[in-house]
């Protein structure tokens, strides 16, 4: 896949941005945001009756949060979590601790929600669309930018110091909304075929067990199967398919 190029780059100084358009601007993180807001370095107490939903770094994957998994709080618990910021819309929610550190999302409009453990809150400058600076902090360019000052062998994390001064590449904003939309449909085409194969493969899965309990079981007869004749057995496949069914898979088995 091929896409069309700028015509001028400048270095940017930075090892890991490499070469940028030559009219894109090189800042720092807290240079475009308002605010940023490390978490209350204490453990919810969850609430599975709970009004209110806390963002952990299990809960985000690169632009994803998924509010299925997220767990909840009461109302005194939320109060607790959001004494220094509350999150709104359009603000970006970061993990700096864990597996997935450094992966980063958007806080949608619906629901209230705020910052586990090891979460961070960035409240991006009117000069910044949200989108971009999101799916920024989600490349590899930032990454390794943490990853230099990783700290911790077992639960790694990244000083909020270091964060504060990643270098961010700032596009004009007309460029920063067209780029958003991009990765957004981009995305959103990837996601589609990660969930058709992921059907795929549980499929499979399913179809796997059922012939083995199909073989073992005595359901089919093997006694003559041959590895260069497995194209020539269509009912093993067909007693697979029956069984994976979980409907009325007996009465098609007999009738093969």
């Amino acid at each position: 896949m091929s896409f069309p190029k700028y015509p001028e780059y400048k270095d940017s100084g930075i090892e890991w941005l490499g070469e940028v358009p030559a009219h894109w601007e090189v800042s720092r993180l807290k240079h475009v945001t308002d605010r940023i807001i490390d978490c209350p370095h204490e453990t919810p107490v969850y609430d599975p009756d709970g009004n209110f939903l806390v963002i952990r770094t299990a809960d985000l994957e690169y632009g994803v949060l998924d509010p299925q998994l997220i767990y909840r709080l009461d109302e005194s618990e939320y109060n607790s979590r959001t004494r220094r910021s509350t999150l709104g819309c359009g603000d970006i929610v970061y993990g700096r601790e864990g597996e997935r550190w450094g992966h980063a999302a958007l806080v949608p409009e619906d629901d209230k929600y705020c910052l586990g453990q090891r979460m961070m809150q960035f409240i991006p400058s009117d000069d910044m669309c949200p989108e971009f600076l999101m799916w920024q902090l989600n490349s590899d360019n930032v990454y390794h930018q943490g990853d230099v000052d990783i700290v911790g062998a077992t639960s790694p994390h990244v000083n909020v110091s270091t964060i504060r001064n990643y270098y961010i590449s700032v596009p004009p904003k007309k460029e920063q909304l067209s780029i958003s939309r991009f990765l957004n449909d981009e995305s959103s085409a990837f996601d589609e075929l990660v969930h058709s194969a992921n059907s795929i493969v549980a499929l499979l899965q399913e179809r796997r067990s059922a012939l083995i309990s199909a073989a073992v079981t005595g359901k089919i007869d093997v006694r003559g199967w041959q590895a260069d004749q497995q194209s020539e057995q269509p009912e093993v496949l067909m007693a697979a398919e029956a069984c994976a069914t979980y409907g009325s898979g007996k009465e098609k088995i007999d009738e093969v």
